[in-house]
């Protein structure tokens, strides 16, 4: 990791140990969850089993605590190389981002006169941060049906999945690393065409095609 990296991991570090780590080695102790595997950057990682993915059809990041649905194309043990993976890593990094957010604003309020147990509080929440957008999205679209779909769900049903799946940061994570242009031939992720951007202005875009594509 870079400096910059560790110092995003330690700023996150009090949601990572309360939260994060704990929801992944929980769902395993409990049966929810197997395979369990640690990846660079502090990421603990782990499958759903079979019989919660019938009732749970997500893969689930909290912050450096990931859980990935069985059907999913997970790489090496090593490395994060897989679409999905680079999906879930997204969150992660939104919820470092969020840490800093609330680590600043808890500076901001002891400055002010809170006390320090009260600043604490403050910038321990910072992963809860998230929450307003799966709000906000019900707000935003309700139960609306997609277009173009026939969808016979309740409204209900329609709405809860709105709120997870029209979320801000849901919406950023996947803008990030579906496909969505071409560079040599190659179909490519928004993600994948910044790294690209900076091989051509280094004049090496033909040899960062070949590595990576």
């Amino acid at each position: 990791m870079t400096v910059g990296r560790k110092v995003l991991f330690a700023i996150a570090l009090p949601w990572t140990l309360t939260v994060s780590y704990p929801y992944v080695l929980l769902a395993v102790c409990l049966g929810f969850a197997r395979d369990l595997r640690w990846h660079p950057g502090g990421v603990l990682t782990a499958t759903w089993r079979t019989w919660w993915a019938k009732i749970w059809h997500f893969s689930t990041t909290v912050g450096k605590g990931q859980i990935f649905h069985p059907s999913a194309d997970r790489g090496a043990e090593d490395s994060v190389d897989t679409r999905l993976e680079f999906h879930e890593q997204r969150h992660d990094f939104q919820v470092e981002d969020l840490m800093l957010l609330s680590l600043l604003l808890g500076t901001i309020c002891l400055i002010g006169g809170a006390t320090l147990v009260q600043a604490a509080i403050l910038y321990w929440s910072g992963g809860l941060f998230q929450i307003p957008n799966f709000l906000a999205a019900g707000l935003r679209y309700g139960p609306a049906e997609q277009e173009g779909l026939e969808d016979k769900r309740s409204d209900l049903k329609r709405l809860t999945d709105n709120m997870y799946r029209q979320s801000e940061h849901e919406r950023s994570a996947y803008a990030q690393t579906d496909l969505i242009g071409e560079i040599g031939g190659h179909d490519v992720s928004w993600d994948e065409i910044q790294r690209a951007s900076v091989a051509y202005r280094k004049g090496n875009l033909k040899a960062w095609i070949a590595d990576n594509l």
